[in-house]
């Protein structure tokens, strides 16, 4: 089989091995990640958010007034983030990139702003 390269209208261009689009995309476009919004068969961003509401949960119910380092990775992160702050997970998607090894700090006394402890420059971007 040939690898080809396609372009979804102009917006991002995904190299892959040739299948029929049968569908449109709903996709969020950030520097340097296009978001698709509703991947067949993949946990939706709502899904996602549920489950960082769930892991936030029982983080408040096992562990009183210490500090937690919780390692994931970006898109759940971001939602865990969203969902702290009680922010929208499609801004969230666009106001910044969570990368490789850097450290966002989410703390009732600080600003969402404040997020990014480490930030570490991307070289897959």
């Amino acid at each position: 089989m040939r690898k080809f390269r396609i372009s979804i209208p102009s917006i991002v261009s995904i190299e892959m091995y040739p299948i029929k689009w049968t569908r449109t995309f709903d996709i969020i476009k950030s520097d340097p990640i296009v978001y698709f919004l509703s991947p067949e068969g993949s946990e939706t961003f709502p899904k996602l958010l549920y489950r960082a509401e769930k892991i936030l949960d029982w983080i408040k119910e096992h562990n009183h007034y210490q500090n937690i380092l919780l390692v994931t990775h970006g898109d759940i992160g971001k939602m865990i983030y969203a969902k702290f702050y009680d922010l929208d997970w499609k801004e969230i998607l666009t106001q910044f990139h969570f990368g490789n090894s850097e450290v966002l700090l989410l703390d009732k006394n600080s600003k969402p702003e404040d997020r990014h402890l480490h930030k570490v420059k991307q070289h897959n971007s």
